[in-house]
């Protein structure tokens, strides 16, 4: 991962286009262009009204109007009328041109500037009273003699009487070509305050439009950073950062440049922009914006604030009252004045908390230690008061925050046993690793706790902190052996999440010896080495375990230890493509009553599913999803959300299920970032279906990033399938060496007599890499090791893959019909799985040997793998098999039977494919080697995309985010309300 300030540029920070407020523009520009009109809009500080004014204002419509621009400033002695003449100055040296009367005179003390441009001025009245009455004539005079025009008052929360009588008097009458804009803060106005009547005492014919801005939503939040960062950002980062501001733009906006000051920003192995937010400082600039406000208020108001602050959560008024330490009475007016601020909202009906988490935050760290302290001891003391059920993680936290070091670690440990208990275990990791910090913690206590964490880490997929606790504890001398064996498992487990499988494999030896005196722990222990953990990679070590994790259980009373024994020997079986797997998996006891054997039996579907895919017995796997699907929705939690996921995604790309696939990988790889090898699946997914339309970077690096994270874990047919991406990636840009040793890299994922089950996917490239170096012989030798290693094996999928080796082979040795018929055996194979893409690729085969043999049905076969590939979405398949055509002059057949299709405004199927390259930041070149079109072509879809969305540049073309709008159709199960467990 790479820091996003990598380039060591300045930037602006601030999106260029105004996100989330679309219709509001729209709705003042109609204002503004039709007057005479008066607008008006509030909304808190930082909501973005100086940006929409601003963006009304650049309006081309708005084209020809002058536009005069006020502030209210926060004065102690506000200057009468400022506002006003602040805006008047600036038509100097432009004043108006028609005449005036000699009462515009009464404005010449106060525009000097217009000095040339207005009457002498009158006598003096005499009278206050009358003198000010002129001097409004004067304004609504001068403003009705400026043509169509914009007056735009900003901040009237700060006006002082004058100007705010002069609005009044101006909008009761106001000029036929005059557009009033105001713009206020409602929560510094009093309850009276006439600003807040303005827009309803419009007299006359004039339009007159209120608007409230509300905060941006998840979406708008998204857009912003998008667009002042000018990459791709993840929908994660964008999530918290909403939830951290309110979707107030200010502090989305300030939260970007901290990010960006500090280089808190990285590109994540999906090329798009991530960020780490926990523990993150409040944007100093915001931080004192809140202050200042908390600071204004009253006492009681300010301690109820405080208080707010010091909860973090909604609260009730008397839980509030009892925080701050104030009488009931002066608690409800001090909540009054908090709200009247707008710091402190009813987030839901009788519940009160800060507008947003960055703003509470704020408060809470410029609270004096030995206050704060105290007032969480009250808050602690109040929620123990409430009866139950506690809130135990806000008690956990209140009496940590008061230094009552015993009350916070009972607390913590109860929460997160209820966490656990309801299938949230990175609430429970966190909660534990918080814990296990104190250093004077009594060592059954530590041990107790350094079990539970192991647990949650690994359901939670955040191994790496929890791996550095155990590591401290499992090695203290004076642990018992069964204690030390059952540390050693959790280990061992949270080293294969992370990805280092050899280190997980020697951890997980160590633990089945030091657990001799608990074989049931110990039968677990011996069944995860057979399934889980790539011991030394060969078939009968892997059996070995199995067996002896059988016989072990068999020994046990334990049905949750049979049930974890006998699906982790199934999915052995399976994975070595062993008929008796099948047999296996009807000797699970599938009627499980308690839930830690529903548990395990939904590790044994995903297991199993995983390797039905493998396999190609598509249908079963789904089988194997959809009854896990079942038994969680009956567990009520989302434990190994992500690992079926994962599965499910990989079935989806093998079965050609593709729409949504991209964003669903997406996500997938965001879920599994604390865990390197589940990422790497994800990875792999999302660069096959990148490197499919032709995003051939995008693809290698996700590939490169796949073989890293799986190198050392038991994904080996995975292993192989990265290494296969590569190798057609070296193929595309002619680089058939590197295409071998890539092959080679993948088929070394087998050990030295591992089955071809696992890494069938290489054998292919393998071959034809090898026949472009020269190495028929070798290659030859390949094909028939992958068919001896595949008798008596089940394996449909591999065996598709042997019918496309043999037909390389034969058309290496120029006998093009027998290629011709291997490869639609292959055809034939895959499809029955089903597995269109590969089917696709064997028809395409096919049509070549066809074709260069002489037979014209070769160019049917090309066609028919055309539409097929168009089907499925693979524009970069497609694209290769229209230069082929080219190459032997055979029309393309279109859809179209009208003529010329016009897209008018709309793009074209082609267009759209080099659009979305070139915003991504292709050159030509690159668009071109991946679409198979030349340079020229790529030049001329640019220029009409660019005209097309009428943006100025290629990077204007950049999607704003990447196949979000189908995320959801292909998640998983219903049950995952949260991304994936």
């Amino acid at each position: 991962m790479s820091s996003v300030r990598a380039d060591g540029r300045l930037r602006r920070l601030a999106s260029p286009v105004l996100e989330g407020r679309g219709s509001e523009v729209a709705l003042l520009v109609g204002a503004a262009t039709a007057p005479p009109a008066v607008a008006v809009v509030e909304g808190e500080a930082g909501i973005g009204k100086t940006r929409l004014v601003s963006e009304v204002l650049s309006d081309p419509a708005l084209g020809g109007r002058r536009v005069l621009s006020g502030h209210c400033h926060r004065l102690r002695e506000p200057f009468p009328l400022g506002p006003l003449i602040e805006a008047l100055a600036g038509l100097s040296p432009d004043p108006p041109t028609m005449s005036l009367s000699p009462v515009a005179g009464a404005l010449r003390a106060f525009l000097p500037e217009l000095a040339d441009g207005l009457p002498p001025a009158p006598e003096p009245l005499g009278d206050p009273t009358a003198e000010r009455h002129r001097v409004f004539r004067a304004l609504l005079e001068l403003l009705g003699a400026l043509g169509p025009s914009v007056l735009v008052v900003e901040d009237l929360q700060w006006a002082d009487a004058g100007t705010v009588e002069m609005l009044e008097f101006l909008l009761r009458q106001l000029p036929s070509e005059l557009t009033v804009l105001l713009t206020y803060r409602r929560e510094e106005l009093e309850p009276a305050s006439p600003v807040l009547g303005l827009a309803a005492r419009v007299g006359g014919a004039a339009c007159a439009v209120a608007l409230s801005l509300r905060p941006l939503d998840r979406d708008d939040v998204l857009k912003v950073m998008q667009g002042a960062l000018e990459t791709d950002v993840c929908e994660r980062l964008a999530d918290r950062s909403r939830d951290l501001t309110g979707g107030n733009p200010f502090a989305v906006g300030e939260l970007i440049r901290l990010l960006w000051e500090r280089d808190e920003l990285f590109v994540g192995p999906d090329g798009r922009t991530m960020a780490q937010l926990d523990g993150l400082a409040v944007p100093p600039a915001l931080r004192d914006s809140i202050l200042e406000r908390v600071g204004l208020l009253g006492c009681d108001a300010r301690l109820m604030t405080q208080a707010a602050a010091v909860l973090g959560v909604p609260a009730a008024e008397s839980l509030l009252t009892k925080v701050a330490g104030l009488p009931p009475r002066r608690g409800t007016m001090g909540l009054c004045g908090a709200l009247s601020s707008a710091v402190v909202r009813e987030a839901t009906p009788g519940l009160y908390a800060f507008c947003h988490a960055l703003a509470g935050q704020a408060v809470h760290e410029a609270l004096p230690a030995p206050e704060r302290r105290l007032l969480h001891l009250r808050a602690a003391r109040a929620l123990e008061a409430g009866g139950d059920p506690l809130p135990l993680v806000q008690l956990t936290q209140h009496f940590k925050h008061a230094g009552r070091v015993r009350h916070w670690l009972r607390y913590a440990e109860r929460a997160a046993d209820a966490f656990l208990a309801i299938g949230d275990d990175r609430s429970a990791t966190a909660l534990l690793e918080q814990a296990l910090c104190v250093t004077d913690l009594p060592p059954a206590t530590r041990i107790r706790m350094t079990l539970k964490l192991g647990d949650a880490a690994l359901f939670g997929r955040t191994p790496e902190s929890a791996i550095a606790n155990l590591e401290r504890v499992v090695d203290e001398p004076s642990l018992a052996s069964g204690v030390r064996g059952e540390l050693r498992f959790c280990l061992a487990r949270l080293l294969h999440l992370a990805g280092d499988g050899r280190s997980a494999s020697l951890q997980m030896v160590r633990a089945v010896d030091e657990l001799k005196r608990r074989p049931g722990l110990a039968a677990r222990a011996m069944g995860h080495l057979a399934a889980a953990l790539p011991a030394a990679g060969e078939e009968h070590e892997h059996l070995l375990w199995a067996d002896r994790a059988l016989q072990a259980g068999a020994r046990q009373t334990e049905p949750v230890v049979r049930t974890e024994v006998l699906g982790s020997r199934a999915a052995v079986l399976l994975e070595f493509g062993d008929p008796a797997g099948w047999r296996a998996v009807e000797d699970i006891p599938w009627n499980a009553g308690a839930d830690e054997e529903k548990l395990e039996l939904v590790r044994a579907c995903k297991y199993l599913a995983g390797a039905a895919v493998l396999l190609g017995h598509y249908g079963r796997a789904r089988s194997f999803l959809e009854r896990a699907d079942r038994i969680r929705c009956e567990l009520g939690h989302a434990r190994f959300g992500v690992g079926l996921a994962t599965v499910r995604a990989q079935l989806d790309w093998c079965s050609g299920r593709w729409d949504g696939l991209e964003a669903t990988a997406r996500r997938l790889v965001e879920a599994s970032a604390d865990g390197r090898a589940m990422a790497g699946s994800g990875e792999l997914i999302l660069a096959w279906r990148l490197l499919s339309r032709g995003d051939v970077d995008g693809a290698a690096r996700g590939f490169r990033f796949a073989l890293d994270a799986l190198r050392d874990t038991r994904g080996r047919s995975q292993y192989a399938s990265a290494a296969t991406g590569l190798a057609r990636i070296h193929f595309l840009r002619g680089d058939a060496q590197a295409a071998r040793d890539a092959a080679i890299l993948g088929l070394g994922a087998s050990g030295e007599t591992g089955p071809w089950t696992w890494i069938y996917p290489v054998a292919p490239v393998a071959v034809e890499a090898l026949v472009a170096c020269a190495a028929v012989e070798d290659a030859r030798d390949l094909t028939a090791r992958l068919a001896r290693g595949l008798r008596g094996r089940d394996a449909p999928a591999a065996r598709a893959a042997l019918a496309v080796c043999r037909g390389l082979i034969a058309e290496a040795d120029g006998r093009l019909d027998v290629a011709a018929r291997r490869f639609d055996q292959a055809e034939g194979a895959w499809r029955r799985l089903p597995c269109p893409y590969e089917a696709a690729q064997a028809l395409e085969r096919r049509g070549r040997c066809l074709l260069v043999a002489g037979e014209s049905t070769g160019a049917g076969c090309l066609l028919a793998a055309y539409e097929q590939f168009d089907q499925l979405g693979a524009g970069w398949d497609a694209a290769r098999i229209t230069a082929t055509l080219r190459t032997y002059k055979i029309p393309r057949p279109r859809p179209w039977r009208g003529g010329s299709r016009g897209y008018g405004r709309e793009l074209s199927p082609r267009e759209e494919e080099v659009a979305r390259l070139a915003g991504n930041g292709k050159t030509n070149r690159e668009i071109a080697e991946a679409l198979f079109i030349s340079s020229r072509t790529v030049e001329n879809h640019v220029a009409s995309a660019i005209k097309k969305r009428a943006v100025t540049s290629r990077r204007g073309l950049r999607p704003a985010a990447q196949g979000r709008s189908r995320a959801a159709e292909h998640v998983g199960a219903p049950t995952m309300s949260r991304p994936y467990g």
